[in-house]
């Protein structure tokens, strides 16, 4: 197999393309940033049964409208439960919405 001066094989092609995507899309720095913001969201909806302080559904009518402390960061709705749980729970439900979107309008 001869290679021709002048020429890249594929794969030093395949690789120089993705480096040269790599270095742009590092230029952008507001695609990076949504980039950063997004694999976040991602984090926190996988590992949401461990980030979660509270069950997002246990209810505990003592500790209803609580405001932001220390046991309960952003505090408690009317049926007392943990605001933060309930958020970070959602970002599985977003993240499933976002996808089902995708989907339908590819």
């Amino acid at each position: 197999m001869s290679i021709e001066i002048g020429r890249d094989p594929p794969a030093l092609a395949a690789l120089s393309g993705l480096a040269a995507f790599r270095s742009r899309f590092l230029a952008q720095r507001n695609a990076v940033i949504g980039s950063v913001i997004v694999a976040i969201v991602v984090a926190v909806a996988i590992l949401a049964p461990l980030l979660a302080p509270y069950a997002p559904n246990a209810q505990n009518l003592a500790d209803r409208l609580q405001p932001p402390g220390p046991a309960h960061w952003l505090g408690t709705d009317e049926l007392g439960r943990d605001i933060l749980s309930r958020l970070i729970f959602g970002a599985r439900v977003t993240l499933g919405i976002v996808a089902l979107v995708s989907v339908v309008t590819a």
